[in-house]
């Protein structure tokens, strides 16, 4: 079986960006979201906080957690862990579209990496 690894892509917020036509959005404004927050990361760095929250959302998906809810809220917006295991496969081959800076750790890579397992 030959791996297809989504590429991740920064989102852009400059005037006349515009997202790629098969590019999927998968920050905090879509279903995709991580709600682990960098600001509530207690960490040294701005990248040590990302790769916290990364993680923290890597066991949100992919663990049963005893006591972690399948629905998180970050702002006005929830996630649910459920909807997104149901709807990896939709994210195979597909271009991630994230506001995290290229190369920096991002729950995106976290998305890519699951979409990459689905038959």
């Amino acid at each position: 079986m030959t791996l297809i690894r989504p590429r991740r892509i920064t989102r852009q917020r400059t005037r006349g960006w515009r997202k790629p036509a098969a590019a999927v959005i998968v920050d905090r404004t879509s279903r995709w979201g991580n709600p682990f927050t960098v600001a509530a990361a207690l960490a040294a760095s701005e990248d040590q906080a990302r790769a916290l929250c990364r993680e923290q959302y890597r066991r949100w998906i992919t663990e049963a957690v005893p006591g972690q809810p399948d629905v998180l809220g970050s702002g006005r917006r929830t996630f649910d862990r459920r909807w997104v295991r149901a709807h990896l496969h939709e994210l195979r081959g597909r271009v991630l579209c994230c506001p995290c800076p290229a190369g920096s750790p991002c729950h995106a890579d976290v998305l890519g990496e699951l979409a990459d397992l689905c038959a």
